[in-house]
């Protein structure tokens, strides 16, 4: 993941001194610091004190006030990966929508940013974001919520995610089916719709590997969220493979 943190760097600087204000900048953005900050707390918190707190978690011989340091430091942790992730989900489906809404309804989509609802909905996307990374945090920790409030997080969280890859999905495909169909009519388009087609075009190669990758963890997410409302074993056992192929192609913990 450290590896990452030029390339963030990058587009952040990029995107503040080059990109003029647009709704594409807004997401390249927001998903760049919260990946930023991120990668910078594992990257610090790893390397300030490695050798000591693998010691100390092997041989649990830490001192109390330590162990539950690094305790905090990796429900943060936690927390900031969770959140990457939500971020991503809620704000690439509303991008992939103002991209299409942009191709197909040019003036509206003008009006919307324009009255700043576009900012609006960044904000509202990214409060869903915090939302979900904290309840999945809270969770994830044994003894935070009780079983019922735990449940529920799960399935929350869960259905959230899911309706947001469906909804980005949906738009994808949509966008997708546009720019086939106006491309057999350029000659006729006006400058205008030309450039609107050539953003769609942008947008679509940029979030084609992620949405692959948000397709993928469909199954997982939908597993964990059935597993917490049912306690069949037959169906406990077909989730491990889509659970197991989730976390290990995906970053989605949820």
């Amino acid at each position: 993941m450290a590896i990452s943190i030029l390339p963030n760097i990058y587009i952040i600087i990029i995107s503040i001194i080059k990109i003029p204000s647009s709704v594409i900048r807004t997401y390249s953005l927001n998903i760049s610091v919260t990946m930023l900050i991120s990668v910078l707390f594992d990257f610090i918190t790893f390397w300030a004190f490695p050798l000591e707190r693998q010691i100390g978690e092997i041989f649990d011989i830490s001192a109390p006030t330590k162990k539950t340091a690094w305790e905090l430091l990796d429900k943060i942790g936690d927390f900031a990966e969770r959140l990457v992730v939500s971020v991503y989900y809620f704000q690439a489906t509303l991008t992939v929508f103002f991209a299409y809404l942009s191709f197909v309804r040019p003036v509206l989509t003008n009006r919307i940013i324009s009255n700043r609802a576009s900012t609006a909905l960044f904000g509202i996307t990214s409060l869903m974001a915090v939302l979900v990374a904290t309840l999945q945090t809270l969770a994830s920790n044994v003894g935070v919520l009780n079983f019922a409030w735990k449940n529920a997080a799960v399935v929350f969280c869960g259905i959230l995610q899911l309706l947001a890859i469906l909804a980005m999905t949906v738009f994808y495909v949509l966008a997708i089916w546009a720019v086939t169909k106006y491309n057999k009519k350029l000659t006729i388009l006006s400058s205008a719709s030309q450039n609107n087609s050539d953003m769609l075009k942008s947008v679509l190669i940029y979030f084609t590997p992620p949405n692959l990758f948000s397709i993928i963890s469909i199954p997982q997410i939908w597993c964990n969220v059935v597993m917490e409302m049912t306690s069949d074993s037959g169906l406990t056992e077909l989730c491990i493979a889509p659970i197991l192929l989730g976390y290990s192609m995906t970053p989605v913990r949820s």
